[in-house]
């Protein structure tokens, strides 16, 4: 015996025992019989080969022997196919492309035709493959476990065929080593059939067909028939023999395998090929849910540098199929409609811009409607936006109680013809559309509205401040009256208009700093640790005591020599303010006292007064809301904005106080290490 010979013996073994195991289980089921019918369908034609005389090419025994093995394994697939996508135009359709193929190559036979039978049994082999990658897509994903090893074995048994009858056709006759190995070859995707087999001997694959696996499928079938196109003209061409011959073969096949690239890549094949499935193989055209999948991560994708309204034109484009548009919409100026988005669409300067009241009639449509028609319901004043209107292929408005507009479309890459469920699809998107620029507008304006309440707040605070340091200078001229000769007291007022002037260029450079933030980004913030840096408290305490008089504030206890980690200006501010309100709650009776306390990995600065104090209910409630003061001029900023630069700098402030007996504030900072 021949090599050739050995290997579809062993083919006809396995696959007829295969057909063994299937036949023997009980109970008997269609799905398991076919599929034992077709095993023995490829152990009949393996036998007839290794066992009879040697298939002579182009015979019709072994065309008949080729079409009876190829016959058994997609009447196989075509049951699978009829039970998953049983009264579906899809599953008739490959019924009748199969019958076609088969009805062909019977033909083919018949006649004696050699070139014919060679192209049928190629369209069979791609058709099966079709079959395979069908089944395999459609599975529900919980199946695909028990049917992914039957799935590669018959994959690889389509894939290996094509090779031989594409070798056969060019060349005109067998590839030796090709044919030595097929029968091994099917051998080895026996086991991997047994396997699905034995998961699920019913092959319960649940299947589910979809609009994207017809979609490619078709593709993939148009590219093989453009193949076989190819292969025949190779056929023929190759006819003359020698060096042209082989030459206008090959040429033909590379032309084919380009032609193949151009339709499966072409936009128009695609959008027309969409256009047929929706209408021939479904009762609904779209799959609404993966289109409203497709077009909210179109709308709202992870990344993209393109601005919302063009995300929104791109994504009302993709429904419709179309290549291009533009948008118009109300945005800033409530009276007028500007160009928010072109895409693949030219727009004349003129036709940027136009009057709310003058497409008051387009605006008040909830549908979409042709440019012809969308030219109807604009005033006679907007004629250069009616002349890119009347190009329009679709005029989609743009309905929502906080925004208006519209969105012009181009027409789509294939005719086609919109019927209700476009209008349904394109209207509720572009409602969706609506709602999303909407809250884009009114995140804009409330963003607007922190920077102008950033701005007030802060002017507030510089009122705050300078009101501080007026205070401060009344006391140091009332106090001048009495102290004007004394050396002592002259010291104390220079050293007091120093540090108000220090605080004011500090305060000016904060206003300076403020501004450039804005301009550059009204949403930026100050980063807390840029603000975060070792300081001497001990230095800026001092400094803080020596702008008021002795007899109003006095440092409890020594220099601590304790370093933290903060913001000595934002700091020196933040106690500002709080030396002044206990000042203040004091009238003058008892000096405010000033201490540092390290407290473990924290430095703690202790302000305390023997002042009125304050009841828990405004401590818990009203003490750090701006406004809110137990003093009749007081404007109930100073613990607001204290505890506001404090936090800026990583830091905390809590105050104890009761009516009568004074108030405690304390803040607590991170220490630094001495090294």
């Amino acid at each position: 015996m021949t090599i050739a010979q050995w290997s579809h013996m062993v083919c006809a073994i396995a696959y007829a025992g295969l057909a063994a195991v299937l036949l023997a289980g009980r109970p008997a089921h269609a799905v398991r019989g076919a599929l034992a019918l077709a095993a023995l369908a490829v152990a009949g034609w393996a036998a007839a080969i290794a066992w009879g005389p040697e298939p002579a090419l182009g015979s019709r025994r072994l065309a008949a022997l080729e079409m009876l093995r190829a016959l058994g394994l997609t009447g196989f697939l075509l049951l699978l196919i009829r039970r998953g996508f049983s009264g579906t135009r899809w599953g008739r359709g490959f019924e009748v492309a199969g019958a076609a193929i088969f009805v062909a190559w019977t033909l083919s036979i018949l006649v004696g035709s050699g070139s014919m039978t060679g192209l049928a049994s190629l369209a069979a082999t791609i058709f099966g493959a079709a079959c395979v990658e069908n089944i395999a897509r459609n599975a529900a994903p919980e199946r695909r476990w028990s049917m992914k090893f039957g799935a590669a074995g018959l994959l690889a048994i389509f894939a290996y065929d094509f090779a031989l009858h594409v070798a056969l056709i060019l060349r005109g006759g067998l590839e030796a080593q090709l044919w030595i190995a097929r029968g091994a070859v099917d051998a080895l995707a026996a086991p991997l059939i047994l396997a699905t087999a034995a998961r699920d001997p019913l092959w319960r694959l649940g299947l589910h067909v979809s609009r994207d696996v017809v979609f490619h499928s078709t593709i993939v079938l148009s590219a093989g028939l453009v193949l076989v196109g190819a292969a025949l003209a190779g056929t023929y061409l190759g006819t003359g023999g020698g060096t042209l011959g082989a030459f206008l073969q090959i040429l033909a096949v590379a032309a084919g395998t380009l032609g193949a690239t151009v339709v499966a890549m072409s936009g128009w094949a695609r959008s027309t090929l969409r256009n047929f499935i929706a209408r021939h193989f479904f009762t609904y055209r779209y799959d609404w849910r993966r289109e409203w999948l497709r077009f909210i991560a179109r709308l709202a994708p992870e990344d993209s540098a393109d601005t919302l309204p063009m995300r929104s034109l791109k994504a009302i484009a993709d429904i419709a199929d179309s290549p291009g548009g533009a948008v118009w919409v109300a945005d800033g100026e409530p009276s007028a409609l500007l160009l928010a988005a072109a895409w693949n669409m030219p727009v004349p300067e003129g036709a940027r811009a136009a009057s709310v009241a003058d497409v008051a009639g387009l605006l008040a449509r909830t549908e979409p409607l042709d440019g012809a028609a969308a030219v109807t319901v604009l005033a006679a004043r907007a004629s250069d936006l009616a002349a890119v209107v009347a190009r329009a292929w679709l005029v989609v408005p743009l309905a929502h109680r906080g925004v208006r507009g519209f969105i012009a479309l181009e027409a789509p890459r294939a005719p086609r013809e919109l019927g209700w469920e476009d209008y349904a699809l394109l209207t509720t998107a572009a409602r969706q559309v609506s709602s999303y620029l909407a809250e884009d507008a009114a995140a804009r304006q409330i963003a607007t509205a922190r920077q102008i309440d950033g701005f007030n707040r802060r002017f507030a605070f510089v009122v705050h401040d300078v009101k501080t340091m007026a205070s401060q200078i009344q006391l140091l001229l009332h106090n001048a009256d009495r102290h004007a000769g004394k050396p002592e007291f002259t010291a104390d007022l220079f050293a007091t208009l120093r540090g108000l002037a220090s605080r004011m260029e500090g305060l000016i450079a904060d206003l300076r700093k403020d501004e450039a933030v804005s301009a550059g980004d009204a949403g930026a913030c100050v980063d807390s640790e840029a603000r975060r840096v070792p300081f001497d408290v001990d230095t800026t305490l001092d400094a803080l005591v020596a702008a008021w008089p002795p007899e109003r504030v006095v440092r409890r206890g020594g220099g601590s020599g304790v370093r933290a980690l903060g913001d000595p200006s934002g700091l020196s501010t933040a106690l500002g303010h709080l030396v002044k309100n206990a000042v203040e709650a004091t009238d003058g009776d008892a000096p405010v006292e000033i201490g540092v306390e390290p407290r473990g990995d924290r430095v703690a600065i202790v302000v305390a007064d023997r002042g009125r104090g304050m009841d828990p209910a405004f401590l818990r409630d009203g003490l750090f809301e701006p406004f809110r003061s137990t003093k009749a001029a007081g404007s109930g900023l100073g613990a607001f904005q204290a505890r506001a630069l404090l936090a800026e700098m990583g830091a905390a402030l809590t105050v104890d106080s009761l009516p009568g007996k004074g108030t405690t504030a304390i803040v607590s900072l991170p220490r630094v290490e001495e090294r």
